[in-house]
This record gives structure tokens, C-alpha cells and sequence, in this order.
């Protein structure tokens, strides 16, 4: 069992934490990421919205000294949007970073409409969906606790602006892998990855994840050809050595794994297919 590191106590607070910086949007060459800063001295956190290409689907990590620093150690976090929110349960993943610890879960969805996103490692279910968060219009706080941390809320002000503005980038981002907005307007409907269960059951973790019982959340894409053939499979997060990214790509390439993408005509055409999954592992 990883030992826990606990929240500073100094972190946790009854007032939202304030901005103290602009949103800002930085890219590389598998994701997106819109963050902002609040609050300020032992209380200074920072909130990211990680995004690896365009299907409105989100990791939300928030780093900060008094965060939990479990090195990859799930947690049941309640999480809620807007003021005044019932908070959810969600799944997350503790980490750290320097001195820094991080707490990452899932969102998925398209705006007004947020899901949490919950995969359970032993079903391989990766269609399961676990409550609803509705985006208000005037968002005005995210609230955020577990067992190790107290109540942490941030007022994060009207997000239409900064969303858009990560929506641009992921548009950006996809046309650097050569899927512009014109090759990905040709599809319709979109490759579709035949007996999920047994490629995703397939999948090779590294064997220190493994050895450690540590938790992590894959985010892959796979180009597939009009035969339903991947043809190529990035590890886009987290960062792994070659041959971790090869075993873990290896289900998705080599013979016809993918119903192949349609256009509006009916016919076969190359696609995109991205994959998110969450390992969690329970101690």
C-alpha cells in the first residue's frame, strides 16, 4: 500500500480562492492545457484543463503544495461545479510533482453538459458514465474535497472565453497530426473499436505501474485506415518509455480492429479514434 501524504491544512478554506493570474493556454505535441492560478502564499494553487485533441473531453488536475502527494494513489474526491452545486463523487489520482501534489479525474462531455468519467479497471468498462454536471452559464466556482483535504473552492468566473480558446488549440493540435478541420468534417460517423473488452483487456501496463499498484489514466489515438486497420497508435499521457508505449499501442495495430469511419454517403473512409482509460487500483 503507497503511504498517504497528506493535505497542508492551510489549503483548505471556506471562502473560494480568487484568481491571481490570467487564463492561459499552452500546447505541445499531444495536448492542450488551460490553466489559471488562485489564491496566494500556502494557499496558491493551480487548476488545469488538460485536453488531448477535439472530443470535449477533459483530465481536470489540480497541483498545489497542500494537494495530496500519493504517487499514483486513487482517491474518492466530491466534486462540484458552479455555486451552490451538489458535489459529485468522482474517482481521482493522487500525485506529485516537486514539491507539488497533483489531483487528476476525467470529465467528458460537451458544454453545458459535463459528465464525471469512470472506468473500472477490472470490468474494462469503457462506456461506464457516473452523474451529470450541468455548466451554468454563470460558473462562478469549482469545489473540491477528499478524505486527505479539505474543501478547496476556486472561483473561476465565466469560462465561455478560456473554453473556446482551448477549443481552438485542440482544433490546432489535430491538424498537426494531419487532421484538420476538413479531413475530420468528412467524417460522419466515427471508427469504432470492434470487442473493446478484449483489446482494452490486451493492453500492457508498465511493470513498475504494476509492481507499485499505482493508478494512471491512458490517453491514446490510433489513425485507422477505410479497412478498419490502425495504422498508427500514439501514447499521448503519460510519458513512457518506448517500449511501454509499443505494449500498450499493440491491441490497437496489426489486423482489423475498428469498424471503419463513415462519410455521409455510407462509405469507408480513414478516421481518427481516440481512447481515454483510467487504471485504478484500489488498496
Amino acid at each position: 500500500m503507497v503511504a498517504a501524504g497528506l493535505a497542508s491544512p492551510a489549503l483548505a478554506q471556506s471562502a473560494p480562492l480568487q484568481p491571481s493570474g490570467e487564463w492561459q493556454v499552452e500546447r505541445d505535441a499531444e495536448s492542450c492545457r488551460l490553466f489559471r492560478a488562485f489564491g496566494t502564499g500556502s494557499q496558491l494553487v493551480t487548476l488545469y484543463f488538460n485536453a488531448y485533441g477535439p472530443d470535449n473531453s477533459y483530465r481536470v488536475t489540480l497541483a498545489g503544495a497542500g494537494v495530496p502527494r500519493n504517487l499514483g494513489k486513487t482517491l474518492i474526491a466530491q466534486v462540484g461545479f458552479g455555486a451552490g452545486a451538489q458535489p459529485e463523487e468522482v474517482i481521482a489520482i493522487a500525485a506529485r510533482a516537486g514539491n507539488d501534489g497533483l489531483l487528476s479525474f476525467h470529465l467528458t462531455g460537451n458544454s453545458p453538459a459535463f459528465r464525471f468519467y469512470r472506468t473500472w479497471n477490472l470490468s474494462y468498462d469503457v462506456d461506464a458514465y457516473d452523474g451529470e454536471i450541468i455548466w451554468p452559464d454563470d460558473l462562478s466556482a469549482l469545489t473540491l474535497q477528499t478524505g486527505e483535504m479539505g474543501q478547496v473552492a476556486l472561483a473561476l468566473g465565466d469560462m465561455a472565453a478560456p473554453l473556446n480558446a482551448l477549443e481552438t488549440c485542440q482544433a490546432e493540435l489535430a491538424a498537426t497530426w494531419g487532421w484538420d478541420e476538413e479531413r475530420l468534417g468528412v467524417v460522419a460517423d466515427p471508427a469504432v473499436l470492434n470487442d473493446h473488452t478484449a483489446v482494452v483487456q490486451g493492453m500492457s501496463m508498465p511493470p513498475a505501474v504494476v509492481i507499485n499498484r499505482s493508478s494512471m489514466i491512458v490517453q491514446l489515438r490510433v489513425d485507422v485506415d477505410a479497412e478498419g486497420r490502425g495504422t498508427e497508435c500514439v501514447v499521448q499521457s503519460p510519458p513512457l518509455e518506448p517500449r511501454a508505449q509499443r505494449e500498450l499501442c499493440g491491441p490497437f495495430t496489426g489486423g482489423t480492429r475498428f469498424t471503419p469511419a463513415r462519410d455521409i454517403a455510407g462509405n469507408a473512409v480513414p478516421g481518427l479514434f481516440r481512447l481515454h482509460y483510467s487504471y485504478f487500483i484500489f488498496d
